[in-house]
């Protein structure tokens, strides 16, 4: 007989323990959707800040290097011409070296 009332004491605790914690879990079970809807709503914000973010950041990043490459091009070009009279043998007119001294200042 004693096993069975200790068994009956125990089972009475925690039949209280879980009817007192009910109410909590009623409650908590109620708050999840509105946790989850506030969550996702969060996460759609974040979504839209980080795709700005990245659209930003890429725009200028293809305005820097389509500046980067029209200098590299001038460059190249600037060089091609100080490279094509610098050949030997090639006598440079009058008009070669002012319209080259004019480039100069100009990409200067």
């Amino acid at each position: 007989m004693k096993l069975n009332y200790h068994f009956l004491f125990l089972l009475v605790c925690v039949l209280q323990l879980v009817t007192s914690d009910l109410p909590q879990l009623r409650k908590d079970l109620n708050q999840r959707p509105k946790k989850l809807e506030d969550s996702h709503s969060d996460l759609q914000e974040a979504k839209r800040v980080l795709h700005k973010r990245i659209s930003t950041i890429k725009a200028d990043l293809e305005k820097k290097v389509k500046v980067d490459v029209e200098e590299q091009v001038k460059s190249e070009i600037w060089e091609g011409i100080l490279r094509h009279r610098r050949l030997p043998g090639k006598e440079w007119s009058k008009a070669e070296i002012e319209r080259g001294e004019d480039t100069k200042r100009r990409s200067s």
